[in-house]
């Protein structure tokens, strides 16, 4: 009766663990197949199991034949189990065919063993003894449990992809089948072998399987760790992939105008659409109203594109019928993507630009676009290197006072050189640093770099009077830089009237946090100039609100006028002066267009008709050969 207690049981729980398994959504991966797999053999282990107990309970009723028949059948699922359990393990690891076919060979090994200890003339002379056999296979079974489960234990270590938690729960798993084939072999008399291996398969279901993980609960449909997934696995078996991403427009400011609850039912309902048309393809929610469609097979993007393109021509809702538009960006297998990082990099950077430059409704993803990826990439990595290292340089640019007919100041400006890219352009660079989060870093770098030009150097002797450096609008956010800031002046002796830093429009955005900053750094001597006056949204009245000392006109603007495309400059100047601000105008380039602008009154010119921007020791050489 203890042996049909422990069957009940173990019956109980898989029971329970299939209608669990089957009434969640699960993404068509090896892993999925793999627990799949063993969770099917385990069911038929136990079944043939039960099978095996009543003729050993009742032999004379059973031929030895039809004993050794259904015994050797229980010994194949046995060793299988054990091995599809280290199946399951290895889906996580980096595929390796030698290792496969090692372990495939020690399970056939295993076979014959069980088969060769019978001698085929004494089973039909009927001197087989069911109860030895039995006592035997249960000996190479868990030999073969013990040898499949501590490979398995050794194998995790090169599993990919896992959490803590998921480590973890399949480390144990492995060590209760290890340990359960221990006890096995010393306690022949209780079959509980099948409920170690159930509870090592719950530990999986909820340890490392876990669907909720991959699922979004309230969308119905796999969240972006099961995109993650998904790709992963198919780059790791070498699998291209097409990839179709839907995505609404003006999402934000849907957002704002209707409640979270609406918009999520808004999801909710294009996500069971998207399921039930797709049914062959991994249905994805990402974020920011952008949904992903994934297929290793064949995939007509022209007749997809042609359903979506009539399903959102109809209103979306129930209370309130609204109608959505949508980009869609069309990535097809053929172009070259070697891992899911770069995959999801690349969508985001293309979905950004589609929704933002007025591209086409459809945008396909070309080599060309990758290609422009990986240069992003090398321009990260090699920031981040010359971070690391410290070897951006500082190149100055003359600023000219036009009161004082000479160049009093200069502008200092970040470059970077690499050995194998060349030289980087700073707005590369820049958004590089900004990127990655090293921006503050770079910042620090640069000023100190100046700090220690400036204490190095008699400035006043080759007629400066300021240096101008550039501040990165998350620097601006940054409570703590004015503590470090002028941290670094004391350290190199250099008076704050030195330097003057300059602020882009962008970076206006947060006006309370930045007026409290500048002012703070004001009243220690420090003086602001607004840089690239007339790129952005900002008007002079709300500049007006920061206590800036100068406004630089940006150099598009320059160009423009004196190219006769616009009238605006003059009225710009004007304006600018009526704030009692000192004007300074970029990208002067000729004599004439300094002398008109030293017409209009300005402060300060600055452009390659006076210099370009010149490492330090040139432009100590361009100074000195104007005293």
């Amino acid at each position: 009766m203890q042996t049909y207690d422990f069957m009940i049981t173990s019956f109980l729980i898989m029971f329970v663990l299939l209608v669990l398994y089957f009434h969640q959504r699960h993404l068509p991966i090896e892993r999925n197949r793999a627990f799949l797999n063993l969770f099917v053999i385990n069911v038929l282990t136990m079944l043939v199991n039960t099978l095996v107990i009543y003729p050993s309970v009742h032999p004379k009723i059973f031929a030895h034949f039809m004993m050794y028949i259904l015994v050797m059948i229980y010994q194949i699922l046995f060793l299988d189990r054990a091995y599809q359990f280290y199946s399951f393990t290895a889906a996580f690891a980096p595929v390796n065919r030698k290792r496969q076919r090692i372990m495939q060979a020690a399970l056939v090994l295993g076979f014959l063993i069980s088969v060769a200890f019978v001698p085929l003339d004494d089973l039909i002379e009927k001197t087989f003894h069911l109860a030895t056999f039995h006592i035997w296979q249960i000996s190479v079974g868990c030999l073969y449990n013990l040898f499949f489960s501590l490979s398995s234990l050794f194998l995790i270590r090169k599993c990919q992809g896992l959490e803590s938690l998921q480590v973890l729960s399949l480390s144990a798993a492995n060590v209760l089948i290890a340990f359960g084939a221990i006890l096995r072999h010393f306690v022949v008399s209780i079959p509980f072998t099948d409920l170690i291996y159930i509870l090592a398969i719950v530990i999986l279901y909820f340890g490392v399987m876990n669907p909720d993980l991959y699922i979004s609960k309230t969308l119905d449909c796999f969240n972006l760790k099961g995109l993650q997934t998904y790709m992963h696995e198919q780059y790791r078996k070498r699998q291209r992939l097409n990839v179709m991403i839907i995505a609404i427009n003006n999402w934000h400011g849907m957002l704002a105008l209707y409640s979270r609850d609406y918009t999520t039912k808004l999801l909710k309902s294009l996500s069971h659409e998207l399921n039930d048309h797709f049914k062959k393809e991994v249905v994805g929610y990402i974020n920011d109203g952008r949904f992903c469609l994934l297929t290793t097979g064949d995939f007509d993007f022209d007749q997809a594109t042609r359903d979506l393109m009539e399903r959102f021509k109809e209103p979306f809702g129930t209370d309130t019928e609204i109608y959505l538009t949508c980009r869609i960006v069309i990535l097809k297998k053929d172009v070259t993507i070697t891992n899911e990082r770069e995959m999801h990099d690349l969508l985001d950077q293309m979905t950004h630009e589609a929704r933002t430059s007025g591209r086409s409704t459809v945008v396909e993803v070309s080599d060309e676009d990758v290609a422009k990826y990986h240069h992003h990439l090398q321009v990260e990595d090699a920031t981040n290197k010359a971070i690391e290292y410290d070897t951006i340089q500082v190149y100055y640019q003359p600023i000219y006072s036009v009161s004082k007919k000479r160049v009093n100041g200069a502008e200092a400006l970040s470059r970077l050189i690499d050995p194998e890219l060349g030289f980087i352009s700073p707005e590369e660079f820049i958004a590089a640093s900004e990127r990655s989060g090293t921006i503050n870093r770079l910042g620090f770098q640069i000023i100190e770099k100046v700090c220690r030009f400036i204490h190095d150097h008699d400035l006043k002797a080759l007629g400066l009077d300021y240096i101008n450096v550039n501040l990165s609008p998350l620097q601006c956010l940054n409570v703590h830089f004015p503590d470090q800031f002028f941290e670094i002046l004391k350290r190199y002796d250099v008076d704050p009237s030195w330097i003057r830093l300059e602020i882009t429009e962008s970076s206006i955005c947060n006006e309370d946090k930045l007026i409290k900053m500048m002012n703070q750094m004001v009243k220690k001597g420090i003086l602001f100039n607004l840089d690239d006056y007339g790129t952005g949204y900002s008007n002079i009245n709300r500049v007006a609100h920061y206590p800036f000392s100068t406004i630089k006109i940006d150099l598009t603007l320059t160009w423009s006028y004196f190219k006769g495309e616009n009238h605006f400059l003059p009225h710009v100047i004007e304006g600018i002066q009526g704030t009692n601000n000192a004007v300074t105008v970029e990208g002067v380039e000729t004599k004439e267009m300094a002398d008109a602008l030293i017409a209009m009154q300005v402060t300060s010119l600055q452009g390659y008709y006076f210099s370009k921007p010149i490492p330090a020791d040139a432009f100590i050489q361009y100074l000195q050969s104007r005293s």
